[in-house]
């Protein structure tokens, strides 16, 4: 009951500020030619406190892991203090809020002291732009710098600031799946699926809720992707593939002569695949970067390679390595990371 009355309260609470900020219009003047007959006209206005985001469910069949279904939705709230009775709904990625122009980039400037300049825009003859070209469709309007799309049924949506899901389209994406893994921070498998856009409409941003048969196992992300780009999905973790990850620090080892210490560091990496079917994986791991020239890192196993292949090891411009891996039904994939860090006898080094 307390929960209800709350509610209540901050409805009449939202109502009240509508209506304070709610301008009443006196009069409206047209300016009409004299002619006969009925006349007929519309009224556009433009009001506060409406606003829509993009919503997704992800519905994957484990037993056919050659596509996903994607249902695209709106999420529309109404506190206008109007409700919308069956209405026809279109659905703009206009962005008002921004402006109408970019701001000035001013000329930058380097010296000693202070000083003022007074400095000019360039945007005056900006020929390059970016379009930022979201697009949601049912029935497409493009414009110059924004698109709308129209929603078919008739909707009804009250003002009662409360989320309405209304329903855009329904795809399904030919896809592939994979298992990205980084046992160092986690000793799960995450399922992940791969698409091209294929549909013809670009996906705005959003969140989304991932079902595996109908039963709720994770929520993730969408980004903005346009037709024809690719559209990553993550899909939680697998209980059926699983990661186990030892690391251990060698003895230091001490050169007279060189007046170095070396220290040899190595990772076990063990990736189960519990399934009837086989797995592919990417499995990373880091390899600490060196900052100073008198830090010498060097791995010492395994062999990096420079292009990837299927159950090679390769190092990303991240400095992390990446192995390529397909695991057979009820196998394992085993693997040892061993990397020596050499640096002056007087100082001591820290991995973070």
């Amino acid at each position: 009951k307390k929960h209800q009355l709350n509610q209540e309260l901050s409805l009449l609470e939202k109502k009240r500020t509508n209506l304070v900020e709610t301008k009443n219009i006196k009069s409206v003047h047209l300016l009409l030619e004299e002619a006969e007959g009925p006349l007929l006209f519309s009224l556009s206005y433009v009001v506060t406190n409406a606003s829509w985001k993009p919503s997704y469910d992800i519905r994957v069949d484990p037993s056919d892991l050659d596509k996903v279904e994607l249902s695209y939705f709106a999420i529309i709230r109404n506190s206008t203090s109007d409700d919308w009775k069956d209405v026809k709904l279109s659905l703009s990625t206009a962005q008002p809020q921004v402006g109408g122009f970019p701001p000035p980039l001013n000329t930058s400037y380097v010296g000693f002291g202070y000083q003022t300049y007074t400095t000019k825009s360039v945007f005056g003859g900006f020929e390059e732009s970016e379009d930022y070209d979201d697009r949601l469709v049912m029935e497409l309007e493009q414009n110059t710098t924004f698109t709308s799309f129209k929603i078919p049924r008739i909707t009804t949506i009250n003002s009662d600031s409360q989320p309405h899901k209304v329903t855009i389209n329904i795809f399904e994406l030919k896809s592939s799946f994979s298992y990205i893994i980084a046992p160092k921070l986690s000793e799960h498998a995450y399922l992940r699926s791969t698409s091209i856009n294929s549909t013809g409409f670009p996906f705005l941003a959003g969140k989304a809720n991932v079902f595996m048969n109908d039963t709720f196992v994770a929520n993730s992300e969408l980004k903005n992707t346009n037709s024809g780009d690719e559209i990553t999905l993550y899909l939680g973790s697998d209980p059926m593939v699983t990661v186990e990850y030892k690391e251990n620090q060698f003895k230091e080892k001490k050169g007279f002569v060189s007046k170095t210490t070396s220290t040899k560091y190595s990772h076990s990496i063990v990736v189960k695949n519990s399934k009837s079917t086989e797995v592919k994986c990417s499995i990373f791991d880091q390899l600490p970067k060196s900052q100073d020239d008198k830090v010498k890192v060097t791995v010492l196993q395994p062999k990096i390679e420079e292009k990837e292949r299927e159950g090679g090891c390769t190092l990303n411009n991240l400095n992390n390595l990446k192995w390529q891996i397909t695991i057979p039904p009820s196998k394992s994939f085993e693997t040892t990371f061993e990397y020596q860090i050499e640096h002056p006898n007087d100082q001591t080094v820290s991995i973070h």
